[in-house]
């Protein structure tokens, strides 16, 4: 059964040119991991936000949207506030406009649990220092204290992703999850990604700039160029046989390191 489904998914804003979306079709699995790939500006992060309707008032959303079977665009607030809090978790691509920076951390982290799942604080604490740990901070219990200011866009990367999963959701949206982290906390903030999509079935939208990383850590890509789909396969298969030009031209674009004996 698929977690989220897109079918013919339009979205146009008024007086633009061009539709931002036109008839994406997108599906994501229990336990699956898709990955989006595209230039900047190809509809990647538009189409994740779609699929909890958090677009802005000015753009027109037509087409199919279902979550767990649920018609998301026929959603009341109710059960709009549900899919947000309990079904999806979402880890957007800037970090530091997630936090306000009159408060601490710590309240980021677990208002969520408190305020939506009735948590106690005790336990929502325990909770967020636990995936805080997995996620690669140190002293967690000292850093709930801190401001967003005073830590750094890797450090609030971390956070995010560590405030999505604390209340276990069915699917993860991923925008550039990990474009901000260094290599080693790119591959530990991987690493727990792919534990919690076996463990618990996480079902997980990738979106990535990063070709290789998409290739290593997803079961199938889409390929999206100027609010289109224009390609999906399996991972590996897209990456060895390409079937779409603008895929082979976003490939033949990816750096490659050679070997000091092939340069001489």
């Amino acid at each position: 059964m698929s977690l989220v489904e897109l079918g013919d998914l339009t979205v146009t804003i008024a007086g633009a040119a061009s539709p931002i979306l036109r008839g994406v079709d997108l599906r994501v699995g229990a336990g699956e991991i898709v990955g989006l790939v595209g230039e900047s500006g190809s509809g990647k992060s538009t189409t994740a936000l779609s699929i909890v309707r958090m677009l802005p008032s000015s753009a027109a959303v037509s087409g199919r949207i279902a979550v767990d079977g649920r018609d998301v665009l026929g959603m009341k607030p109710a059960a709009l506030r549900e899919l947000r809090t309990r079904t999806v978790g979402v880890v957007q691509q800037e970090p530091r406009a997630a936090f306000n920076p009159l408060r601490p951390v710590g309240y980021f982290l677990t208002e969520q649990l408190c305020t939506n799942l009735r948590w106690s604080a005790q336990d929502a604490r325990a909770r967020v220092v636990g995936l805080m740990h997995e996620c690669g901070l140190r002293e967690p219990e000292r850093m709930l204290a801190r401001y967003p200011h005073e830590l750094s866009g890797g450090m609030l990367q971390r956070l995010v992703i560590a405030a999505a999963l604390a209340v276990e959701p069915e699917l993860l949206l991923a925008d550039e999850a990990t474009s901000a982290l260094d290599v080693t906390t790119q591959a530990e903030i991987i690493a727990i990604l792919s534990r919690m999509r076996r463990e618990r079935g996480l079902g997980i939208l990738f979106i990535t700039h990063d070709l290789p990383l998409a290739a290593a850590f997803c079961d199938r890509v889409a390929v999206m160029r100027a609010g289109e789909v224009v390609e999906e396969q399996a991972a590996r298969e897209l990456f060895a046989h390409p079937e779409s030009a603008y895929t082979a031209e976003l490939l033949a674009a990816v750096p490659v390191l050679e070997e000091e004996g092939e340069r001489a």
